[in-house]
């Protein structure tokens, strides 16, 4: 398991060059990162593999996704911010992820990536819900709870949403994953229309639409599992 320092150190590097955690390159690069940082000596082609492996794909999608989330990551961040970063090095998934590898410190070798455990806690998110306004009275809350517990271990959740993290909180909570759907867009619209916006932008970010105001159920999910395995939440 990657210590709780590590994956904080990725996720600040990832965030400062504006990689966004709702794409699916972000979580290809967190580990790819983790593998080089901890075997300095693997080759590109033997993390796309192992990353390929680990999220049920090609490493061909893996490099795409990552070429992507690169791409989106210096409109957001900004030419002058990438030139700070990397210097004068060609920006390409190669150099992109061996500049921030060097930086991490790798805890533990044996290890697998996942969110630390310490940090997906019922209390811990329970406190976020409530400060989104989430009360406890809505049906969505415990769905939520549990789906970002999930996805805070095995961000892979979040990349099947509705085949595979819906039916488990429902299996769980004794329902229909339809339900758990319905209710989990209930409290998230409950959250964008009665939550301070300061609060929703501190959390989630560019995520949040421009037109509708708020953030999809699976924006929500992995966006409020960053931020507690994170720990801001103080």
């Amino acid at each position: 398991m990657v210590h709780s320092e590590t994956k904080r150190q990725i996720i600040h590097e990832l965030d400062r060059l504006g990689i966004s955690s709702s794409r699916l390159g972000y979580r290809y690069l967190a580990m790819g990162i983790t593998l080089l940082a901890s075997e300095p000596n693997t080759t590109m082609s033997a993390i796309y593999q192992n990353v390929a492996e680990k999220y049920y794909t090609s490493p061909k999608a893996v490099e795409e996704a990552i070429r992507t989330a690169i791409g989106v990551g210096l409109e957001r961040a900004g030419e002058v911010n990438y030139h700070e970063y990397f210097g004068e090095i060609l920006l390409n998934p190669t150099n992109f992820i061996a500049k921030i590898a060097r930086k991490i410190e790798i805890s533990d070798e044996n290890f697998e990536y996942c969110a630390p455990a310490e940090a997906t806690t019922p209390t811990v998110i329970g406190k976020m819900l409530n400060k989104l306004c989430i009360s406890k009275k809505l049906n969505g809350y415990r769905f939520l709870c549990y789906a970002i517990c999930l996805v805070a271990e095995d961000f892979t959740y979040i990349d099947h949403i509705t085949s595979v993290l819906y039916p488990a909180v429902a299996q769980k909570l004794n329902t229909t994953p339809s339900r758990v759907e319905r209710s989990m867009r209930t409290a998230v619209e409950r959250c964008f229309s009665q939550c301070d916006s300061y609060v929703t932008a501190e959390i989630f970010g560019n995520a949040v639409n421009p037109k509708t105001g708020k953030v999809t159920n699976s924006e929500f999910i992995a966006g409020l599992a960053k931020y507690v395995v994170i720990g801001m939440d103080g």
